[in-house]
């Protein structure tokens, strides 16, 4: 801990991981592939929920074995890397219904916790584990050996393993080799709404300036 702020890193790693553990990845876009593929590389036993679409048929050609994304729910831990705006419905139809009592969801963003766009069941582990670098850069940083900055939080403790399962899932994915921050789903979703508001509008705002400048330079 430093000045407050709780930072996890590698020697917070729990022995064994997920050794025991099948952990399903829903969704398999820029971040999904990336989590999925270094947890693999980690010794990890890894499904990819996804619907029959071009993403699934990457994900076969990583050689991954692609289920439905009711199916991957009854995994013991399931992580949501879904866009935001698609994980109410998607949540709500096929995700809830088929998880089991004592598993884990992991959030990779805290929106839909933070703003009640999603209600877990009572009797599983409710985990943010949210990566705050890009998908490729992550995997990259990944096969350097190197870490990537991460949010980690545990929102529901149910079956006394929630904090394990987010530290070795977080091991498992490299976020604890740079140090990963201890935050809420609020924190995080907070956190990106500012990024997103401010420094996504200035760098914006930057392109467009660089752009007129060089339109009247001929360039």
């Amino acid at each position: 801990m430093t000045g407050g702020i709780t930072v996890y890193t590698a020697a917070d790693a729990p022995p064994g991981g997920l050794n025991d553990e099948t952990v399903a990845v829903v969704g398999y876009g820029n971040l999904g592939r990336t989590v999925a593929l270094n947890l693999r590389d980690s010794g990890v036993k890894v499904q990819i929920g996804n619907r029959e679409d071009e993403y699934a048929e990457c994900a076969r050609a990583d050689a991954f074995d692609v289920v439905s994304v009711r199916e991957a729910a009854a995994a013991d831990v399931v992580v949501v890397l879904l866009p935001d705006e698609v994980i109410p419905e998607v949540f709500a139809g096929d995700i809830a219904p088929a998880l089991r009592s004592g598993s884990a969801l992991a959030f990779a963003s805290g929106y839909s916790l933070a703003f009640g766009l999603v209600r877990p069941p009572d009797d599983v582990d409710v985990l943010l584990v949210a990566p705050r670098s890009p998908g490729r850069v992550a995997r990259g940083r990944f096969l350097a050996g190197e870490g990537f900055w991460a949010c980690l939080g545990v929102e529901a403790e149910r079956s006394g393993r929630a904090r394990r399962r987010m530290l070795a899932l977080a091991d498992a994915i490299g976020a604890l080799r740079a140090g990963a921050i201890q935050m809420t789903a609020r924190q995080e979703a907070t956190l990106d709404l500012f990024v997103e508001q401010t420094v996504g509008a200035l760098v914006g705002m930057a392109l467009m300036i660089a752009f007129e400048v060089g339109c009247e330079a001929g360039v």
